[in-house]
């Protein structure tokens, strides 16, 4: 509705399903608009402003939804394509988010260069068509395999035209060719005054978290501790949020706890901070405001105390005629004992009775003053005086795919090999950092030797071997460094905490409360509070469907190899969670209404040689798989019970029975025949498998379905 003349083209870029757009808030609260009222609000709204073209960039944009044969609904694609906008493109079914990107990053490059519309759409097919499997992703299920092109993606793109194709602009002129691989990784101030360089653009991830900070705001909460170990991202997440509190009108000032960890009085190191700020936020009026200070502490022996003060001055600030406050303590660990500094018992306990106080005091204050200040901190260690945290755990894949070609000595290395780096970077923000310079570094070396490193100099299996592998040793020392992790290991953490670390490494998705306490035996509780407390173990907390939330827990795999490497017992340890693991979660599958918990239960069962137990976990799933046509799952699964040799022989004998009916099932859907509906369109019918009997004695949870609901499975 704003800005002249109308658009040329329309981009949306978010999710989608048949027949529906969805549309989200800054709250991350999703809304499902049928393109139909979507289409009537343009009709209503800005009917003089149809745009020429519309790219959905989402899922099932080409899907209709199901209806009856005589009220049919529209597709989002097709219902554009029918009310007026002459090309409309858009996918059938899901499309990978590397997928999406790549077409669109052709399909735009073209249309710069002057060309037609369908000529775009050409070279985005051909570019879905090239891709690599392996690009951050895992292997899709039409790939031949790792590193494999996906071969059928191109299909799923299509273009609604009408008239004649004439080119959406003009020829766009660029003196050096336009760089479109990556995102341009420019650094600015977070804030006035910051001492941390951010990302201006390419900020990732952590959207869960951004959402949940948005919907504390709007409902008043204004007190957050960002706690995980080192280098996930909590000082760019924080300084995102104190983005959200700029936007709000809220005026930040940050303590930087790193500076005063090495002296006497920490507090009186931050109140001098505070000190100099405040000259920034009032001006020359803010010597007169010290001065008073001054004269009613020689007459107040409280306002002697650092601590006392700087709560004082904050109280000065929060007056109305300044803007509201967000202090941010940045490395709050700082005023926590580290693991140099004592053993178990006093870890992350306040260094002195200052730092206890001043955090007790900015808590009470935000809390007597909840609508003029905020209380924003990072720290690796936990604390009972912080509640409830917000955890901070690895970053998704994508994210961490996104991110690599952002730094300039990874975006030398060939797509094959940035896509490996993915599993072995494990979502941690500081090693992409180390590995950068370290990759620099071993660029220098081999060109002082062999000339400039261009592209395609080396294959992708020689610049793993000799520019890759030869750095991630020293990349492992840097990040243990940067993790204190020797001196937890050696200071902090007790026997039965080093235990369960690597007993719970074994976990190939994070586990529970009960689950933990499963791998560590009696006693369990004080060595799951120790890892906890240290960040060595990372919380992932989920909000439930009815309310509240959901907490599980993961090592991440990085301190996963550091604790190996620590231990003398571990490969022992590491049967010993496989099988603790593997024990609970066949008891929980008993009566889970998740198929999950059978395929790690199966998962670990099978790690210490209890195939037939694991088959027993498997087999349900199986079954269940073929009744309901998913065939191909199914033979998946099979693949997963491992060697047939190992079961009991009636075992064996129903895989090999299941396995042959299966693929006989899978392909008669490959030709199943086309059924014509009196609209004159044509759809498949549905796969149907059958249905093999589970021997006597096996437990079957697959409950009835009632006629014309849906499996929650």
């Amino acid at each position: 509705r704003r800005g002249d003349p109308p658009p040329v083209g329309v981009h949306f870029s978010g999710h989608g399903g048949p027949g529906v757009l969805v549309f989200e808030d800054d709250y991350g609260e999703a809304r499902d608009v049928p393109i139909d009222s979507l289409l009537t609000e343009i009709r209503r709204r800005a009917p003089e402003r149809l745009p020429r073209f519309f790219y959905l960039a989402c899922c099932h944009g080409g899907d209709a939804p199901p209806a009856a044969e005589d009220s049919p609904l529209p597709a989002v694609a097709t219902a554009l394509h029918r009310d007026g906008i002459t090309q409309v493109v858009g996918y059938f079914g899901p499309v990978l988010d590397d997928l999406s990107t790549r077409a669109e990053r052709a399909y735009y490059a073209e249309l710069a260069l002057g060309r037609r519309t369908r000529d775009a759409v050409r070279a985005a097919r051909m570019a879905m068509s090239e891709a690599p499997a392996a690009a951050g992703r895992s292997p899709a299920r039409d790939a031949a395999g790792s590193g494999g092109a996906l071969a059928y993606a191109w299909a799923q793109m299509v273009l609604y035209q009408r008239g004649p194709d004439h080119p959406l602009g003009k020829t766009i002129e660029a003196a050096p060719p336009v760089a479109f691989e990556t995102t341009e990784r420019r650094r600015e101030e977070a804030y006035p005054g910051s001492r941390s360089q951010i990302l201006k653009a390419g900020f990732v991830g952590r959207r869960k978290e951004m959402h949940t900070l948005r919907r504390d705001l709007r409902a008043g909460r204004h007190l957050h501790v960002v706690q995980g170990t080192g280098g996930l991202g909590k000082s760019a997440f924080c300084a995102e949020a104190l983005k959200v509190y700029a936007r709000l009108g809220w005026q930040p000032l940050a303590l930087w706890c790193a500076d005063v960890e090495g002296m006497a009085g920490s507090v009186e190191g931050l109140l001098r901070q505070l000190e100099d700020a405040g000259r920034t936020l009032v001006g020359p009026a803010w010597d007169g405001v010290l001065a008073s200070v001054d004269r009613l502490a020689a007459e107040q022996e409280q306002l002697r105390e650092p601590a006392a003060r700087l709560l004082f001055l904050l109280e000065i600030l929060l007056q109305p005629r300044f803007p509201p406050l967000v202090v941010y303590l940045d490395n709050l660990e700082s005023l926590q004992i580290g693991p140099h500094d004592a053993g178990a018992e006093d870890f992350a306990a306040w260094r002195d009775p200052a730092c206890a106080a001043l955090w007790v005091g900015l808590r009470g204050l935000q809390q007597r003053a909840s609508g003029r200040l905020a209380v924003l901190a990072s720290t690796r260690y936990r604390h009972r005086d912080f509640g409830a945290v917000v955890p901070f755990h690895r970053l998704p894949a994508d994210a961490l795919w996104r991110m690599l070609p952002w730094f300039p000595n990874l975006r030398r290395l060939t797509e094959g090999n940035r896509a490996w780096l993915v599993d072995r970077l494990a979502g941690h923000p500081r090693a992409v950092e180390f590995l950068d310079a370290l990759i620099a570094d071993a660029v220098l070396a081999w060109e002082y030797d062999n000339g400039p490193f261009e592209p395609g100099c080396l294959s992708e299996e020689e610049e793993r071997t000799r520019i890759i592998a030869r750095v991630l040793p020293e990349l492992d020392v840097k990040l243990s460094e940067n993790l204190l992790f020797d001196a937890l290991w050696d200071r902090v953490l007790d026997a039965p905490a080093r235990d369960l670390l690597v007993r719970a490494s074994v976990l190939r998705r994070p586990g529970d409360r009960a689950l933990l306490a499963a791998l560590g035996g009696e006693g369990a509780d004080a060595p799951i509070d120790k890892l906890r407390t240290t960040g060595l173990l990372s919380e992932i907390r989920e909000p439930k469907p009815d309310g509240g939330w959901t907490s599980t827990y993961e090592v991440h795999p990085t301190i996963r190899a550091l604790a190996e490497r620590r231990s003398d017992r571990a490969e022992v340890l590491k049967q010993e969670g496989h099988r603790r693991a593997g024990d609970h979660l066949e008891a929980v599958a008993a009566s889970s209404p998740s198929w999950q918990d059978n395929i790690e239960g199966a998962f670990h069962l099978r790690q210490v040689g209890e195939v037939d137990r694991s088959f027993d976990l498997l087999a349900p799933l199986v079954q269940d798989l073929q009744n309901r046509g998913r065939i191909q799952d199914s033979i998946v699964c099979l693949r997963d019970i491992g060697d047939p040799e190992a079961l009991h022989p009636s075992r064996a004998a129903w895989v090999s029975s299941f396995h042959g009916d299966a693929l006989q099932a899978y392909g008669r859907a490959t030709s199943a025949t086309c059924s014509r509906r009196r609209d004159g369109s044509t759809t498949r019918s549905p796969p149907t498998g059958r249905a093999w009997p589970l021997p006597s004695g096996w437990r079957r949870r697959i409950p009835a379905t009632p006629a014309g609901s849906a499996t929650s499975r």
